[in-house]
């Protein structure tokens, strides 16, 4: 059996829109849980994301790339608002601009995003510091006790 890369994208699509839906009801019924807010932008950012990276056969290959990558960037730093403001902490933007901001000015540095290797390393280390934030502040509410704290930590 061959697992074909756009129906497993199109699935997760649906999967992601349907929970951005679920949180964006949740916040709009709770308003004194902001997280849920956070967490449905994180997910339409995903969804906005798989819909660039399955546009790439319709229009300029490059350029989905890294509009694919910037929302996938704003997901990411979505979900650690959503870790700060489930803490009860303020929304911290400076790091979320930097990263989004060095992912713009390297995609309209010439030959960037034609190189596989350079794309690759630096979305990945963008991504992975902003999933390391969002651990950051899962950890740092560890005085209350929750069963599942310690595996989104890790």
């Amino acid at each position: 059996m061959q697992i074909d890369a756009a129906t497993v994208l199109l699935t997760g699509i649906f999967v992601k829109l349907l929970l951005g839906i679920l949180f964006l009801v949740f916040w709009l019924s709770d308003r004194r849980s902001p997280w849920f807010g956070w967490w449905s932008g994180t997910f339409f950012f995903g969804v906005l994301a798989a819909v660039i990276f399955l546009s790439r056969g319709f229009g300029g290959e490059l350029s989905a790339v890294g509009a694919g990558v910037a929302a996938l960037i704003m997901a990411f730093g979505f979900c650690w608002q959503a870790a700060r403001s489930f803490h009860g902490r303020r929304p911290f933007w400076i790091p979320l601009e930097a990263a989004l901001g060095l992912w713009i000015v390297l995609c309209l540095v010439p030959g960037f995003l034609e190189n596989l290797h350079y794309r690759v390393a630096v979305s990945s280390i963008l991504l992975a510091a902003l999933c390391g934030l969002c651990a950051v502040e899962f950890w740092r509410g560890r005085e209350e006790r929750l069963l599942s704290r310690w595996p989104i930590v890790v």
